[in-house]
């Protein structure tokens, strides 16, 4: 009995020990003295031979994509374009492509059909768009790229398959998209397209409306001439591609080109005999190149245009200072020639004759 009433005060004099040997060590490291080891469960589990159904914050989405493309008209407000019908879309893979080449392209789907991102894609897919026949549409690029300004990340007109034909192909970032609701596996990429509607107008002078214009003086005579562009319908476009100024004489001090001004939507082309190119043969022949081609309208104002509400006609003003001898009678010819949607020429000119 006296042995085992030893070992049983032995063991509690231990525990004593151990007890408050723990709180020197606790009050130690509450004090700072010393650290004790923490342990930090990991955040995330990987399951092996599972993939994760969306790609990590930050990284592009890879898996099915499925495009929202909304064409609308960027003239008549309310007014759709659809992809398939109105709109060919066609959408291009260009594997590790910088900016937008013009080679390299495979094709992977048109218009608004389903198509599937891949890691090599690395968030980036490119798109060509052009108006279906009949629709007749100019793609309206400059408002394109503003509207979608973290969607659509650059163009270019470029000639990407060889068929000797230049089209208008977007660099799309679809890196971000991501699916609507949790458990879905397809992801929405959503733009919207502008297009403008062409049609070519009439043209014609509306003054003066005498022809020849008599009275025009020996001496420096400032005169204004006002030329009207008339649509057959509200809403119509026309892209001017150059404007020639032509006199039937080589003596170029009967006349000088003081001002053209032809309104364009969001703004107007405002010129002066210096921005045209000139040559004197048979005839004196003033030429200003606007557009070189349909990508034209990217960087430049460049559509004549009517609208709901506001008109069918446009006014285009031409100043002309006349130094005529007395029996000059000289011959004043204005072409207003256009790209039509296909990229051909369309040519619309008017002639008045002017006499001391």
């Amino acid at each position: 009995m006296t042995k085992i009433s030893r070992s049983k005060s032995g063991i509690a004099g231990l525990a004593a020990i151990l007890i408050v040997g723990l709180f020197v060590v606790l009050f130690a490291a509450m004090l700072g003295f010393i650290t004790l080891p923490s342990f930090n469960p990991p955040t995330t589990q990987t399951s092996i031979g599972i993939t994760p159904s969306t790609p990590a914050t930050g990284a592009p989405w890879t898996g099915s994509v499925s495009p929202d493309i909304n064409g609308a008209d960027t003239i008549a407000t309310g007014t759709s374009w659809n992809p398939g019908a109105a709109l060919s879309l066609k959408w291009l893979r260009n594997v590790g492509a910088g900016g937008i080449p013009s080679t390299g392209y495979t094709f992977i789907a048109n218009n608004n059909a389903s198509w599937t991102a891949i890691d090599a894609d690395n968030g980036i897919m490119f798109l060509t768009i052009l108006g279906n026949s009949p629709a007749t549409l100019y793609i309206d690029i400059a408002r394109t790229l503003s509207a979608n300004p973290s969607r659509f990340e650059g163009y270019a007109f470029v000639d990407y398959n060889g068929d000797v034909t230049k089209d208008h192909l977007f660099r799309v970032n679809f890196g971000a998209i991501r699916p609507t609701s949790p458990g879905e596996t397809n992801a929405k990429l959503a733009a919207t397209v502008f297009a403008a509607n062409y049609q070519a107008p009439t043209l014609s002078v509306l003054r003066p409306t005498a022809s020849p214009e008599t009275g025009v003086g020996t001496s420096a005579n400032l005169t204004k001439i006002t030329l009207t562009a008339t649509f057959s319908n509200f809403d119509r476009a026309y892209m001017v591609k150059q404007i020639k100024v032509m006199f039937n004489t080589t003596n170029t001090a009967k006349f000088k080109i003081e001002q053209v001004i032809i309104p364009v939507r969001g703004g107007s082309i405002n010129l002066v005999q210096g921005n045209f190119a000139e040559t004197v043969a048979t005839n004196s022949t003033y030429v200003y190149e606007h557009c070189a081609d349909l990508s034209c309208i990217s960087s430049k104002p460049a559509l004549l245009y009517s609208q709901t509400g506001v008109s069918k006609t446009v006014d285009i003003t031409v100043q002309i200072n006349f130094k005529l001898a007395t029996s000059d009678t000289v011959v004043f010819h204005f072409e207003l020639n256009a790209w039509d949607d296909d990229e051909a020429g369309v040519k619309k000119q008017v002639e008045r004759n002017f006499k001391a």
